[in-house]
């Protein structure tokens, strides 16, 4: 089978390659996220397993961002920090704080952070050593506490760049990531190791909790809470509507009005921006793919993500178009990148023999003339045709032919309303 490259495709394959640049990462070297720790307000960060940098998924409101670093793989390393928050923050446990202003106004600032160890132990921010602060870092490097972490005070926005060159000269002792080789078939007999190159922005294996956590933040980002009006739509301000002289002073009077928002505009809950929401969708598919099968609290995490999927992904058009759409200018694209991940609706065509006990299916996406093989997701519905949501890493492309294989992830067809059209097709007319 042939993939048809229509023409009325080629605008999705241009704004793909725009935005997966922004919201993906796929190109820089793999050196970042070996250097974060395991903890779960690093899974408020995408780490590209191809990019020297982070980037904190924000929310559109300013927020403390919080970015916990493993001590061992920073030291004798620098960081840049580009962001707009006022003040950084550098903790180690609860006993150690530091803090270096950083700018004001919301403007984004770029600062630097060097963590010298050795015979010359010093912090530089900006090149510069705070001589109040050399004693608590002396404190730090003699601390047995494994990590170090960053807040980020009053940040909207956040991007944290590892030196490369510092980086590579860790050693594999210090990144301690096992990978399958790069030329593993996704259909191999053998039984996979913990982490692969598919699933490579990965950072470890990741337990129900954290599954669960991604999921939370990925249904927070598309619709949360205002923060100013506390989701009422109405803010209450303080006027001046007249003065009054009292002997010598002249005192001005106020009084309370209820008006609309200004933040969001009256609807009382915020969504966060398209990058930012495709970006914490591939958190959670990527955490989705190394969740823990074994751990006694899988099964339940995985109803919860079943119930996200099909609520958030599915029940919200706006999320439903930016997924689907985006996900389809991808596969459309000549050459698929692995580790990217994707989302699309999907006509199922047939279940394949398993392979080594996982599942195989062929899927032809919505509107493209491709077929994709989905193997061994993590939740999947007992389907054999028909209409469903796909969702996983791109493992690979078989060459001759327009199948890519898709590993690990999602394939469900819950019962969806008629309400929500855009399951079953185009818009009804009226």
């Amino acid at each position: 089978m042939k993939t048809v490259f229509h023409s009325r495709h080629i605008w999705r394959v241009v704004a793909a390659g725009c935005f997966l640049a922004a919201a993906v990462g796929l190109t820089a070297p793999l050196v970042a996220h070996e250097a974060l720790a395991l903890t779960e307000a690093n899974l408020r960060w995408h780490a590209p397993s191809k990019s020297i940098t982070v980037t904190f998924l924000g929310k559109q409101e300013k927020e403390t961002a919080v970015l916990d670093l493993r001590k061992a793989a920073v030291l004798d390393t620098e960081i840049s920090i580009q962001s707009d928050a006022t003040t950084i923050h550098l903790l180690s446990g609860k006993a150690i704080r530091m803090s270096f202003a950083v700018g004001k106004d919301s403007k984004t600032v770029t600062s630097r952070l060097k963590f010298a160890g050795g015979d010359k132990p010093a912090l530089l921010f900006n090149d510069k050593e705070d001589s109040a602060l050399h004693e608590k870092w002396i404190e730090v490097l003699a601390s047995k506490e494994p990590n170090l972490t960053i807040e980020l005070e009053n940040a909207t926005i956040a991007t944290v760049k590892f030196d490369p060159k510092s980086i590579e000269e860790m050693g594999e002792g210090v990144r301690g990531i096992a990978v399958e080789p790069a030329s593993a078939p996704p259909d191999s007999a053998a039984e996979p190791t913990a982490h692969t190159d598919a699933a490579g922005d990965l950072l470890h294996e990741i337990s129900p909790a954290q599954l669960r956590a991604s999921a939370a933040a990925f249904a927070s980002a598309v619709k949360h809470k205002c923060n100013k009006c506390l989701g009422k739509g109405k803010v209450v301000v303080k006027v001046q509507y007249a003065t009054r002289q009292e002997g010598q002073t002249i005192k001005k009077l106020f009084r309370d009005e209820t008006r609309t928002c200004e933040v969001c505009k009256g609807a009382g809950y915020l969504r966060a921006s398209d990058e930012s929401l495709y970006r914490s969708a591939a958190v959670f598919v990527r955490n989705l793919a190394e969740v823990k099968r074994d751990d006694p609290g899988t099964q339940d995490a995985l109803s919860s993500a079943y119930k996200m999927i099909t609520d958030v992904m599915i029940g919200d058009y706006k999320t439903w178009m930016l997924l689907t759409d985006t996900g389809k200018s991808i596969l459309v694209l000549p050459s698929a990148v692995e580790g990217t991940s994707v989302f699309s609706k999907v006509v199922v065509k047939r279940i394949l023999p398993k392979v080594a006990g996982k599942r195989q299916f062929i899927v032809e996406i919505d509107g493209i003339d491709k077929q994709v093989q989905v193997s061994d997701p993590v939740i999947a519905d007992e389907i054999e045709s028909g209409t469903a949501l796909m969702g996983g890493l791109i493992t690979a492309g078989k060459k001759g032919d327009a199948i890519t294989v898709l590993e690990r992830g999602f394939l469900i067809a819950p019962p969806i309303n008629h309400v929500y059209w855009w399951w079953y097709g185009p818009r009804p007319r009226r």
